[in-house]
C-alpha cells in the first residue's frame, strides 16, 4: 500500500485532522496532482487556521496549478498567521515566496522586470551552488547581458 492510500485509509477510518490532510496534500502535490493537494490543504487550514507549513504547501501547490491570484492569498494569509503566532522562519520564507512569486508575474507584463527576475535567480544559484565569489562574478556578466537586452538600469 502506498502513502496516499494509507494516508486515505486512515482518513476514511475518521482519523480527520489537520496533520493529516496536510501530509495528504504534500503527497498529492509529490505526485502531481495539484487539484487533490488544494483540497487537502484547504481542509487542514480550515481545520487549523494557524497552521503555518499548511498555508505554505497551500500557496505552492496553488501556484503549481496555476492559479496565481489564491497562491498569493494563501502566501499573505500564512505571512500573517505566522507572524501572529510568532513563526518568524515561516513568516521569513513565505514573505520570500511571495515576494519572488510578484516579481515573476510582474515579468509576464514587463519585459525589463524580466532581466531582475533573471537576475535574482541566477545570483540565487551562484549564491547557492558555488560561493559568494562566483556571485559577483555572474552579476557582472548578467549585468553586461541585461544592458544589451534591456533600456532599464542593471539590478544592483
Amino acid at each position: 500500500m502506498g502513502m496516499i492510500q494509507a494516508l486515505e485509509a486512515m482518513l476514511a477510518r475518521g482519523q480527520d485532522n489537520a496533520l493529516l490532510r496536510y501530509s495528504l496534500g504534500n503527497e498529492y502535490l509529490k505526485q502531481g496532482e495539484f487539484a487533490k493537494a488544494v483540497e487537502q490543504l484547504r481542509h487542514a487550514t480550515e481545520r487549523e487556521p494557524t497552521y503555518s507549513a499548511a498555508w505554505k504547501l497551500l500557496g505552492k501547490a496553488l501556484a503549481d496549478a496555476g492559479d496565481k491570484p489564491a497562491a498569493i492569498e494563501a502566501y499573505e494569509t500564512g505571512v500573517r498567521v505566522a507572524e501572529e503566532k510568532g513563526d518568524k522562519q515561516a513568516a521569513r520564507e513565505m514573505g520570500v515566496f511571495l515576494k519572488r512569486f510578484r516579481l515573476r508575474l510582474e515579468a509576464l507584463v514587463q519585459p525589463e522586470v524580466l532581466g531582475r527576475c533573471l537576475l535574482h535567480t541566477f545570483l540565487d544559484f551562484t549564491v547557492h551552488a558555488r560561493g559568494v565569489g562566483e556571485r559577483i562574478a555572474g552579476k557582472n556578466v548578467l549585468n553586461r547581458w541585461a544592458e544589451t537586452h534591456f533600456v532599464a538600469a542593471p539590478v544592483r
